[in-house]
């Protein structure tokens, strides 16, 4: 059996392919997106943990600044234009700033008051609200005073409360620098509320899709620049493999005891990946075997190896947790300088159909350790234990 099909086609549909976790879960659909998104959402905030565990909270919030200045220009300069934004004064800014927080807050969940001194948003429930008060501090402080320098260096935001150091809420008050104001929660009687945003539900998906990518290129590119890329790929690697287990076990949890099978798999990742408006093709080998060949991926042209390496240990613990007999790898990548990239899930311990692929699980176990150690699924430590180990039993010389 050697079926292929175009992407399009073949996962057209939300995730219900191979369990029925689509059913009711809290009253809200799962699709790819949404999944994704989560995952997204974990990764940004273990990887910025991650650089700050290794280099310290000043370095990182230091390192990762001007990555985050990068990335905010363009939804400065998209929502501008898009909306036609000539002011610069306090109303533009409040609204940029509110419209490009969609990607991790839902627009019902904001508001945008225009007060006699200056403008205040509020804004619950961010998809980081649980996270360091460091990473809070990188995305929101970061983003507000770039939008400020960019759009009116005149005025500055401040902000007053934030969920991740269990306020209630996210405060941010925009004001201008010269206006002597000593109380921020005071601004004074309101003039004005911005009206809610009218954006549905896939504008938001493809908005927080595009700004967690970018957000964890950011923290990928200070994690190179502080520490080199062997390094980047070992620990960001080993964290993003920790955070595809955890979401494959949740999956595991909601769909019983379903054993999927390669074919099955490949229904949950190929969506999970084509969330980056990838074009590609399905080749559907037999049950046990299927691989992808991704011509066109939105990640392709922007983010670095070390990135791509990330979300790659992240399907490959979700593929693992949800089927331990099962692996998923890369075999090759455009951002590492293959003319396409391609993916593999199959059963281990079986040569494989596709020519070419030699299966990691059969392979040399020194040289199956130095993969795993280069793929951040194992440490440095584990990585010479188990060489030692492999010596004292003679499997390797």
């Amino acid at each position: 059996m050697n079926e292929k099909a175009d992407n399009l086609d073949y996962y057209s549909q939300p995730l219900v392919m191979f369990i029925d976790w689509l059913v009711d879960m809290g009253g809200k659909d799962i699709t790819a997106h949404d999944l994704m998104i989560k995952a997204l959402g974990k990764l940004n905030e273990t990887a910025f943990d991650e650089l700050v565990r290794v280099s310290g909270k000043a370095e990182a919030l230091a390192a990762v600044k001007p990555y985050r200045k990068q990335t905010m220009q363009y939804p400065i300069v998209g929502i501008r234009n898009q909306m036609k934004l000539e002011s610069n004064g306090v109303d533009t800014l409040l609204l940029i700033y509110l419209m490009a927080a969609t990607f991790g807050i839902d627009p019902e969940n904001m508001k945008g008051e225009i007060k006699e001194k200056g403008g205040v948003g509020t804004l619950q429930d961010c998809i980081f609200k649980d996270g360091s008060p460091e990473h809070c501090m990188s995305i929101s402080h970061f983003c507000s005073e770039f939008l400020t320098e960019f759009v009116n260096p005149e005025y500055e935001a401040l902000w007053t409360q934030h969920q991740s150091n269990g306020d209630p809420f996210c405060r941010v008050v925009f004001k201008m620098k010269t206006d002597p104001i000593s109380v921020l929660d005071d601004m004074g009687s309101t003039l004005g509320t911005l009206p809610k945003f009218e954006l549905d539900k896939h504008q938001i998906q493809g908005q927080s899709i595009f700004s967690l990518a970018y957000m964890l290129n950011n923290d990928t590119s200070a994690f190179i620049d502080l520490h080199g890329s062997p390094k980047t790929i070992e620990t960001l690697g080993a964290n993003a493999y920790r955070v595809g287990q955890e979401i494959g076990k949740e999956l595991v949890g909601v769909g019983g005891s379903i054993k999927p099978n390669a074919r099955s798999l490949s229904e949950l990742i190929g969506p999970l990946e084509r969330t980056f408006r990838q074009r590609a093709t399905i080749d559907i080998n037999s049950d046990d075997e299927v691989s992808s060949e991704i011509m066109d991926c939105n990640l392709q042209r922007n983010c670095p190896y070390e990135e791509c390496r990330q979300l790659e240990s992240l399907f490959k613990g979700i593929v693992n947790a949800i089927n331990p007999d099962y692996e998923f790898f890369y075999d090759r990548m455009k951002s590492k300088g293959d003319e396409n990239c391609h993916w593999v899930i199959r059963r281990k311990h079986q040569p494989s159909k596709v020519e070419g692929i030699e299966p990691e699980s059969t392979k040399d176990p020194a040289r199956a350790l130095a993969l795993r150690f280069g793929k951040g699924e194992i440490s440095h430590e584990e990585f010479e234990n188990s060489i030692a180990a492999l010596r004292k039993h003679g499997a390797i010389k």
